[in-house]
């Protein structure tokens, strides 16, 4: 968090129009009240627009109409724990959850096949643990979820969301970008 504001300054200087903080993780350890100031602190002095990925995540859960969901994590259980009460701010109650232990060294150590095989193996296990969850949640960004949204969809019949999607749903909801169709639910409704 060191470098937030540094790296928020270089961007605007160098015209960006909205910045966000992509980690699920960090929101999750700061809690959402924190996020909440830092990011009205953002806009504020800064005069763009500011978001996170759990914040796009609540959005796309919420403009799904979806309040229980399964998360498949490889996080360790404390940081999951952080991850649910966050969510459960919200109303978003997590009716199953997995847990690989990681934290950022193995994340990051992971190959992209690793992570993409290691998000199915995890995603089938939450949703076959949580039949009546709306949707699936597969938060954190190393592990290259999004190529299996399309498999998993299709698997359980209901949205997956990835961090990734989510902050790139928030520009098709705002107009910026065009809806997307193949790659989940959540890309191809504005």
């Amino acid at each position: 968090m060191t470098r937030y504001w540094p790296l928020v300054d270089e961007h605007v200087a160098n015209g960006a129009q909205r910045v966000s903080l992509a980690g699920v993780p960090i929101s999750s350890q700061l809690g959402r009240q924190r996020v909440l100031e830092l990011l009205g602190e953002t806009e504020r002095t800064r005069g763009v627009v500011a978001d996170t990925a759990s914040e796009a995540i609540i959005a796309g859960l919420q403009h799904l109409g979806i309040s229980r969901i399964a998360v498949a994590s490889r996080w360790a259980p404390e940081l999951n724990d952080k991850l649910v009460a966050y969510l459960e701010e919200v109303g978003i109650r997590t009716v199953s959850i997995t847990s690989e232990g990681q934290w950022a060294k193995e994340a990051f150590a992971m190959s992209i096949e690793q992570g993409v095989k290691l998000a199915a193996q995890l995603g089938r296990e939450a949703m076959r643990k949580a039949p009546g969850a709306g949707g699936l949640l597969l938060p954190g960004g190393a592990w290259r979820s999004l190529a299996v949204v399309p498999l998993l969809e299709e698997d359980f019949g209901r949205p997956v969301i990835t961090n990734g999607m989510a902050r790139a749903w928030r520009l098709i909801h705002d107009g910026i970008s065009p809806p997307k169709a193949g790659w989940g639910t959540l890309l191809a409704t504005p």
